[in-house]
């Protein structure tokens, strides 16, 4: 069996194991009179990338102000914004989550995750709420 997410790639200098089919080859050109291959093991890489996106926004009252030279306001933009990054993320198979976040001061602050493909890396939020 293969590890989940682990490529094997053939006929390389150094790696994890030998090749045996390379190693046979080697065998064959050597009794052959040719010069035999130096590419004779095998390497395991990693096929899957362990990304993992947390997009925290600003949805405050103050983002309701209009950006200055555009009819969009700042909220839309920010709405625009995580749309397109979560579609990319989604299409490239990353886990990601978008949370918005809204206060009136240092300890008056309030967060809400909207959208998450993390659920397995769900946890606790401060003061013990889940998110």
């Amino acid at each position: 069996m293969r590890p989940e997410g682990l490529k094997r790639l053939r006929r390389w200098r150094d790696g994890d194991e030998f090749d045996h089919r390379q190693l046979i080859d080697a065998w064959v050109d050597r009794r052959s009179g040719e010069v035999p291959s130096d590419r004779l093991f095998v390497k395991r890489v990693r096929d899957r990338r362990e990304v993992a996106v947390l997009l925290l926004v600003d949805v405050s009252r103050s983002t309701a102000n209009r950006v200055p030279g555009s009819d969009a306001s700042v909220l839309d933009i920010e709405k625009e914004a995580i749309v397109i990054l979560c579609e990319a993320l989604s299409v490239l198979g990353d886990d990601f989550a978008a949370a918005g976040f809204s206060g009136s001061g240092r300890w008056g602050w309030t967060i809400s995750v909207s959208r998450s493909s993390l659920n397995r890396f769900r946890t606790p939020c401060a003061g013990g709420s889940e998110p």
